[in-house]
């Protein structure tokens, strides 16, 4: 049986994921055009209490700092407090001192697929882990937040260079809705 299509499949095959990885909770969420298209909980927020993940349970954050300062410097663009550059060198690849282009900017990794880019963070600690992904020219951020390591720990290489397809969670929102084209909502928020 395949499995459904879109938005209608995801919060099934995120929990299949989920069990497979060993995640006790997550939460995740998809935005299109900066408006909240889907948001969903898997599992249990608090395994000793037996509390069940929501949407919007909150969760430790693992390495977000500098998208957060990315955030910051963005509004100060806005604020014309910045050069507009500034904002576009966010997501520029950085040279490292001996010359090397490096596969991320400002804690954000660069990937082109398909001629789309993609623009992901990712981080863990031993009790939490976090994903981005961002698709600019789709205007779609798709967001994971777990309570354990294993969302980016599982993943061997996952940072080493700009791949993000060798997180399966990643992989299954970019095959999905990047390199594939499976339905988004027309509009409003749905949730499992």
């Amino acid at each position: 049986m395949a499995a459904e299509p879109g938005l209608t499949g995801l919060p099934a095959r995120l929990d299949s994921l989920r069990v497979r990885l060993r995640i006790p909770g997550m939460a995740a969420a998809l935005a299109v055009n900066g408006t909240l298209a889907w948001a969903g909980g898997f599992g249990l927020a608090n395994a000793g209490t037996g509390v069940a993940a929501a949407p919007d349970t909150p969760f430790h954050l693992a390495s977000l700092t500098k998208p957060f300062a990315a955030t910051v410097l963005m509004q100060l663009v806005e604020g014309r407090l910045l050069a507009a550059d500034s904002w576009t060198r966010v997501f520029t690849p950085t040279t490292s001192n001996a010359g090397d282009t490096l596969p991320y900017a400002l804690g954000w990794y660069i990937q082109r697929l398909e001629g789309t880019t993609l623009q992901w963070h990712y981080g863990y600690w031993t009790t939490n882990s976090s994903l981005i992904v961002r698709v600019p020219e789709r205007k779609m951020t798709f967001v994971v937040l777990a309570n354990t390591s294993n969302l980016s720990a599982a993943f061997p290489g996952l940072g080493a260079d700009d791949n993000v397809l060798r997180s399966e969670v990643a992989k299954l929102f970019v095959e999905a809705f990047v390199a594939g084209d499976e339905p988004l909502p027309a509009g409003g928020i749905g949730r499992p």
